[in-house]
Parts: C-alpha cells; structure tokens; sequence
C-alpha cells in the first residue's frame, strides 16, 4: 500500500521534516527538492505556496490533485493573465508596481482571498488555484521561457536588474554627489 504524503505549510529542508505542495512537485518532476521547481511558473509557484500555506490541514489533503497539473507549466508566457486574474479575485485594483514584481502581486491577491472568504477559504484558495493553473494550461496562452516571462519588459523581475537611483531624489544610486550605495544585481543571481 502506498503512503499519500502528508503537505504542510512553510519550506522544508529534508522530506523527513515534510513537504509543501510545490517541493511534492518538485519531488514528482524529478527535480531537485526545492519549493520552486523550475517545471512551474513562477508566479503560478507563488500562488500556489501561498495556497498551501493558508489552507487548513483538511484543506490541505485537497490540494494533492494539483501536483501533476502543476508540472511543465513554466513555459506558459501568462504572468500578467495570472496576476489580473488573481487580482480579479481579490477585488483589488491594479497597482503600477505589480509589473515588476507579479509573483508578490499574485501571493498577496490569494492571501486577500483567503482572507475575505472567512471559514470558506479553503474552497476559494482551491478554485483559484484550479483557476491559475488552467490559464498556464490554456492552449491559447503563448509558450516561452519562464525567466522570460518573469523578467518581463521592465526588467525587474527575479533575474532582472533592479532599478537604479530614486525618482524623485534625482540622481543614481551611487552618485558621488549623494551618500547612497549602488543597487547591483539581485543578491542571488549567479
């Protein structure tokens, strides 16, 4: 008899200390354990976790059915299709900043879903869930690489450059003129 895993919410070292819904994907694409496995998109990724972290346990054993649809989803080019749709949910409204960073756009629309549906919540998290995973799945949604999609046109995506300077300071950032460091590339980028 084989054993379901059992999800739990945050980031796990080892699968001895448990799994997310995304490091249960990672495990099942044959990748390394991790809870952003390159076979999912990345703002899809972002959903996703913030779903397994906010469900109940009970809610939780609802979101293995998802593992499998999650996997290949990477080269779906739908970021900005995923963060309105997530936004659509919550009922926020489109902010400017959100074009950078669309993956904290999507995670904290699902968090206000999760929010706003009260003891109802483990059903909405897993309808919008369903949702996001059927529009990178959707045949019309053009395919490209996920660092493309995650970057973007602004170039700030994960792997992007940040932006340099303040806009309403003048000046960049490391102006000799002004006492500030420079902003290099993201921390972790190789």
């Amino acid at each position: 008899m084989t054993r379901l895993p059992r999800l739990a919410p945050g980031r796990h070292v080892t699968p001895a200390h448990g799994c997310c819904l995304l490091e249960l994907v990672s495990t099942l694409a044959d990748d390394v354990w991790t809870d952003r496995p390159a076979t999912v998109h990345p703002v899809l990724g972002a959903v996703a976790r913030c779903v397994n972290d906010l469900s109940t346990p009970d809610g939780r054993r609802a979101l293995l059915v998802f593992a499998v649809p999650l996997i290949g989803t990477s080269q779906a080019r739908c970021a900005n299709a995923l963060v309105e749709h997530c936004l659509r949910a919550a009922g926020r409204p489109r902010a400017r900043w959100t074009r950078w960073w669309p993956a904290l756009a999507a995670h904290r629309a699902a968090k206000t879903v999760a929010d706003r549906a009260g003891e109802h919540r483990d059903e909405a998290l897993r309808r919008l869930l369903a949702e996001c995973t059927a529009l990178c799945r959707d045949e019309e949604c053009p395919r490209g690489t996920s660092d493309e999609q995650a970057t973007g046109s602004a170039r700030g995506g994960r792997r992007g450059r940040r932006p340099r300077g303040h806009p309403h300071r003048g000046g960049a950032a490391g102006d000799p003129r002004r006492r500030e460091t420079a902003v290099g590339d993201h921390a972790h980028a190789g």
